[in-house]
């Protein structure tokens, strides 16, 4: 668009109508399950923890119920492909470090979305939000802590705005962390008591700022300015992000110190970013994005500085140090 309004924010109607377009893909292919299109799968049982390099152990074949909706998993070194049975209205998984378990949004009774919790093989399935506003699907999906014990979500609030919250895993309590002056976008956590977010920054002609906050004293801290998706690596040193540079339209996924130092570019993007994903080990970093090889999951080794395409799925996230999940 030729706008004003996007010039500020480049990509952001494009973000904003991808999560959308996943999460319809998603209760799409619940659908197809309810008229039969879907045919018998394997049902993973058990995810390897963390460090683990063996692929899923799958159950017996079974075919999904009309409640059901079936997603892939992907060895990101074979592209070999085990199935993921998940619930049909779910979209926007994580996966704790140790993949043990999952967390998700769906629709609650009332059909408004909200945070969700199974195991990694599917079992004990419960709904752990319960916020009349719901949980706004055009920011990041539910983020795990790197602890486990609770997760970061997002709610558009009646006055307006987006902002962060998170909820215990223990209790279901929920507590809303940022009261930023402009909507809160993107982000990941540092640590057990840090997170990192995007805010909208109109002042500027980079219009996102990166910021982090302390959970435990709510001190926040600006980063870097142009940062879109940030999501800092397990061991809490490195941010991975999309960058807007110039020309406008061009778009970078890229790399910095936690402290904004050291920027660099990696990968050149489709305008619509990458939603990067560290892997559990901080070798690798997934992007779900048009690269060389088109739309599809890719995955960039820090080691080779390489990035491949390994599916041609949209990205949900890593379940593993060696599988990815795709929808």
């Amino acid at each position: 668009m030729s706008t004003q309004k996007m010039r500020q924010d480049p990509g952001a109607m494009e973000r904003q109508q991808d999560r959308r377009r996943k999460a319809a893909r998603n209760r799409k292919l619940g659908s197809f399950a309810v008229a039969g299109a879907i045919v018998a799968v394997a049902i993973v049982a058990v995810f390897a923890a963390r460090g683990q390099s063996s692929a899923p152990a799958p159950s017996p074949a079974a075919v999904p119920t009309e409640t059901e909706q079936t997603l892939s998993v992907i060895d990101v070194a074979s592209g070999a492909t085990t199935a993921f049975t998940a619930p049909i209205g779910a979209s926007g998984f994580d996966f704790t470090l140790d993949g043990s378990m999952a967390t998700y949004t769906d629709t609650d009774e009332n059909g408004t979305d909200q945070v969700f919790v199974m195991d990694a093989d599917g079992s004990n399935q419960r709904q752990l939000t319960h916020d009349p506003l719901g949980v706004t699907l055009m920011e990041t999906p539910p983020q795990w802590s790197p602890d486990g014990s609770r997760i970061a979500y997002w709610v558009s609030l009646q006055a307006g705005g987006n902002e962060l919250f998170v909820v215990r895993v223990s209790d279901g309590v929920s507590t809303r962390v940022t009261n930023e002056p402009k909507d809160v976008y993107e982000g990941g956590w540092a640590s057990d008591r840090s997170f990192v977010f995007s805010i909208s920054n109109p002042s500027s002609t980079y219009p996102l700022l990166a910021r982090s906050i302390d959970l435990k004293t709510g001190e926040t801290t600006t980063i870097a300015r142009d940062v879109s998706n940030p999501h800092p690596s397990p061991d809490g040193t490195q941010i991975a992000f999309d960058s807007y540079f110039r020309p406008e339209g061009e778009v970078w996924l890229s790399l910095m110190n936690m402290d904004g130092t050291g920027r660099r570019k990696i990968q050149q993007l489709a305008s619509i970013g990458s939603d990067p994903k560290w892997s559990p080990d901080g070798t690798q970093i997934a992007i779900d994005s048009t690269a060389t090889d088109g739309l599809g999951t890719y995955v960039y080794d820090l080691a080779t500085g390489e990035t491949r395409l390994v599916a041609a799925g949209t990205m949900e996230g890593w379940v593993d140090r060696d599988h990815v999940l795709t929808s």
